[in-house]
């Protein structure tokens, strides 16, 4: 009985510690702003101040998880079950990329907005002439209408 008493002891001190532990642990949140503010533009033109465009096409994969904000025109926009998907172009060369949303946008085809998310790899399909495509993938936080 000795040998079992400081056992239950023990067992009842870490049950306890672990459980004021795991209320001291909290994911600190990150604000829209803060988020925004964290993002590397996606440019039009070679500089230190972003990802130029074409890098992005040509090897989506490296900018993987990778916080972006990108400007946009709307080629198509499919709304269904409180998600949004959305293929717009981002060069005057209408090369276009895939943004998935968890939400619903209110935005139209044709309309300029500006993608903030996460790189997100590719997605393979095909385009309207039927030939294969690859196009990068961004998995939006938030999007932005030009005004």
């Amino acid at each position: 009985m000795k040998k079992i008493l400081p056992f239950f002891f023990i067992m009842l001190c870490l049950i306890s510690c672990d459980s004021k532990i795991e209320k001291k642990i909290s994911i600190p949140s990150i604000t829209e702003e803060e988020y925004i503010a964290s993002t590397k533009a996606i440019v039009q033109k070679q500089s230190s101040n972003g990802i130029y465009y074409k890098d992005f096409l040509k090897n989506p994969s490296k900018f993987k998880d990778t916080r972006l904000n990108i400007p946009g025109k709307i080629l198509g926009i499919e709304e269904n079950n409180g998600r949004t998907f959305i293929q717009m172009y981002i060069s005057d060369d209408l090369d276009s990329v895939i943004v998935f949303y968890e939400g619903n946008t209110g935005f139209y085809k044709n309309d300029l907005i500006r993608v903030y998310g996460d790189g997100a790899g590719t997605m393979d399909g095909q385009n309207r002439m039927g030939a294969s495509m690859t196009w990068p993938v961004i998995q939006a936080k938030y999007i932005k209408k030009f005004k």
